[in-house]
């Protein structure tokens, strides 16, 4: 079949190769350029046992499993900055997985008001001594809320199980956004 003196076949079987290998082209691309350098922070973070990411309209989600960490805000920290690296200014979210049980997550809520108010009011110290003397009294072998900057990095840990969760000390304006599930 021809129109205009081209063969319509001739000419869809080179666009569907065309295609193909610019698909494949940013396939490849993508699993060298994105996904390998941000897998291999598993290797390069000491306490993340796997990470995992998803595209989504507004950026790239990266799941990260921890393993206990000695000190959370450290952890968090130097993952943000391998990510960072990794990704370069693509926008990014960072979701923590744990191994909290529904005995944390009640002890967590039970600190929410402590927290909240520490943040609302700046009175860093005595909102951690407040989590410190919760913990102890729930039977936590670890509780700690460590402020910086942009969080409150809260770790709640009992047994083998632990809690990790950033709370925001103010409106999020960066490109990462904090996890804990």
């Amino acid at each position: 079949m021809r129109a205009y003196g081209v063969r319509i076949p001739v000419v869809l079987m080179a666009m569907a190769g065309a295609l193909l290998l610019l698909f494949g082209a940013q396939f490849i691309y993508n699993r060298q350029a994105v996904e390998q350098p941000v897998v291999a922070i598993a290797h390069n973070v000491p306490a993340v046992e796997h990470v995992s990411l998803q595209n989504t309209p507004s950026g790239v989600q990266v799941d990260v499993r921890l393993g206990p960490v000695p000190n959370l805000r450290e952890t968090y920290l130097a993952l943000e900055n391998q990510v960072s690296s990794a990704l370069g200014s693509q926008h990014f979210q960072i979701d923590l997985t744990d191994t909290r049980t529904p005995t944390l997550v009640n002890d967590f809520y039970q600190m929410n008001a402590v927290l909240e108010q520490g943040i609302a009011t700046g009175q860093f110290v005595t909102m951690e001594q407040q989590v410190q003397a919760m913990g102890a009294r729930d039977g936590l072998s670890q509780s700690s809320a460590i402020v910086a900057d942009h969080y409150v990095y809260v770790e709640l840990v009992k047994g083998k199980n632990y809690l990790y969760e950033l709370l925001p000390r103010q409106a999020i304006t960066a490109g990462v956004a904090p996890g804990g599930s």
